[in-house]
């Protein structure tokens, strides 16, 4: 039995950037049904080469220890009551039948989902090409939604800039493209610096161009934040690496034309729109609420103090992985209507309400370790490609790490987001490529 590696890969990349969540076969996900057909075929050969164990890497005894928390928090909760959770889903309209087992088979899958795709990256990553090629796959197919989502826009608001005028056609969620855009815009930057011939970094400066086009037109402040730190703390590593190396060929072509170029597409973008720009980022100063909609950070503040509540009242365990969107009774004001919230927006306080204390125990050694095992191939990596793609992964983690703190987690997702679980998938593919290159490292000087 012979799995073709770099098929399977390609394949995931392509549904987690190009197949709405929302589009199922049979009932279900094509996301869920890719992943686990490929998870299948691994244990299959697994068990048919003789079931031979290997030690897990700390990020896996990490994530198999935040699987573990989250199987003993659902198996006490299953004897708690749920009546009243029952209810409350049933209150929204939604059905409540077996509704405890189906957040829990959610909340599973969710934690196979990332732990799988990691262990399968850093399993058969071996070789710079591989690594090469997956992030090409990675460029290529977010390029084409970058294109799409571009063509949607056009089609729906005639290329007016404007907050919310359109949700993009594959993700439905502004926050969650501008997310997959970041990452494809800085793995571009990376390969740009390596790229061989004029064609392919003209092709590459292409993708930039439309890539950035298309996270201009989504207009979430933090995920622009997030975009424009990525990609400076990018930029740092490169030089640091370069200079503490004594390297002046650590990169073939100069990632700094490309960033004043951003720079200035920015300061012009924003000299162009700038009432629009000032009103999206003075929201935050503005405490007032609208007859029709809540303040940000009004917003943000109850659904915050609801999730501490929950934790403080389930404080050891929790009330389950994946069980929020039954507590979450807090709602919002959004455009005159009073919405319900499936989460608190904050990934650490969501962690610490559905798995207690241990829960964000976990939660921080699985963070640090990533950051740990990038930090040793940013220190010990020597190629000049694969230092260029690892510090572009790197970067994307120095700046999701703390946003947990402020924002849903995109380590750990919310399982009932499907969107979400397909962006985290895309991380973890990439802190797969990472800790396969730093395996393959050890490997050699052993």
């Amino acid at each position: 039995m012979k799995i073709k590696i770099r098929f399977a890969l390609a394949t995931w990349v392509f549904v987690c950037f190009l197949v709405p969540p929302d589009i199922r076969l049979g009932g279900f996900s094509i996301l869920y049904i890719f992943v686990f057909l490929i998870i299948g075929l691994s244990l299959a050969k697994w068990i048919l080469n003789g079931c031979v164990l290997k030690r897990p890497q700390k990020v896996e005894k990490s994530l198999l220890l935040f699987a573990l928390i989250a199987i003993i928090s659902w198996m006490y909760n299953s004897t708690q009551p749920f009546e009243e959770q029952e209810a409350f889903i049933r209150s929204l309209g939604l059905a409540s039948d077996f509704l405890f087992i189906r957040l829990t088979i959610f909340g599973a899958l969710a934690l196979i989902v990332i732990f799988g795709g990691y262990h399968f990256v850093t399993k058969h990553i071996r070789t710079e090409e591989q690594l090469i090629k997956l992030t090409r796959a990675f460029v290529f197919y977010g390029f084409l939604n970058a294109l799409i989502t571009l063509a949607y826009w056009l089609y729906v608001t005639g290329g007016v800039f404007a907050r919310y005028n359109f949700f993009p056609p594959i993700e439905n969620s502004q926050g969650i493209h501008l997310n997959l855009m970041s990452v494809t815009f800085i793995l571009a930057l990376a390969l740009y610096n390596n790229a061989g011939s004029k064609q392919y970094r003209q092709y590459l400066i292409f993708v930039m161009l439309c890539v950035g086009l298309s996270i201009i037109t989504v207009m979430v402040r933090q995920g622009w934040v997030m975009f424009f730190f990525s990609v400076i703390i990018y930029l740092y590593l490169q030089e640091r690496k370069k200079r503490c190396n004594n390297l002046s060929q650590i990169s073939q072509k100069s990632p700094w034309p490309i960033f004043v170029v951003i720079v200035c597409v920015v300061l012009l973008f924003v000299f162009n729109f700038q009432d629009l720009i000032l009103g999206i980022f003075s929201e935050i100063f503005n405490p007032q609420d609208t007859d029709r909609d809540q303040n940000s950070l009004s917003m943000r503040v109850t659904l915050f103090v609801q999730g501490v509540e929950i934790f403080l009242d389930n404080f050891l365990i929790g009330i389950g992985f994946g069980h929020y969107p039954a507590y979450s009774t807090a709602s919002i004001l959004v455009s005159g209507k009073q919405v319900q919230v499936t989460s608190p927006h904050n990934g650490l306080v969501t962690i610490a309400a559905e798995l207690g204390i241990f829960g964000v125990l976990a939660l921080t050694f699985i963070t640090y370790r990533l950051l740990k095992e990038s930090y040793y191939v940013y220190k010990n990596a020597m190629s000049p490609v694969t230092n260029s793609i690892c510090n572009a992964i790197f970067s994307i983690l120095i700046v999701i790490s703390p946003s947990q703190l402020i924002s849903n987690s995109m380590i750990i997702p919310l399982p009932t987001e499907l969107s979400m679980v397909q962006s985290s998938l895309v991380l973890w593919i990439l802190f797969g490529m990472v800790a396969a290159v730093r395996k393959n490292m050890i490997h050699k000087s052993v």
